[in-house]
């Protein structure tokens, strides 16, 4: 599928991975969304708290 984003002219994808879900992290960081651009959400961990990291794959 990133060959189709590749052929289409797009240099990068960007995706979205709550940071308290490992599984998660750990799939897409394989797939090759190695890269870190900014973790977004509430400043303090807490079983109510919530952050997202943006991963990138340069394509």
């Amino acid at each position: 599928m990133t060959r189709q984003f590749s052929e289409l002219g797009y240099k990068e994808i960007r995706i979205n991975v709550a940071l308290k879900n490992w599984p998660a992290l750990r799939f897409w960081i394989k797939s090759g969304f190695n890269q870190v651009s900014g973790i977004y959400g509430d400043l303090e961990h807490s079983d109510e708290t919530f952050a997202n990291t943006e991963l990138i794959k340069a394509l």
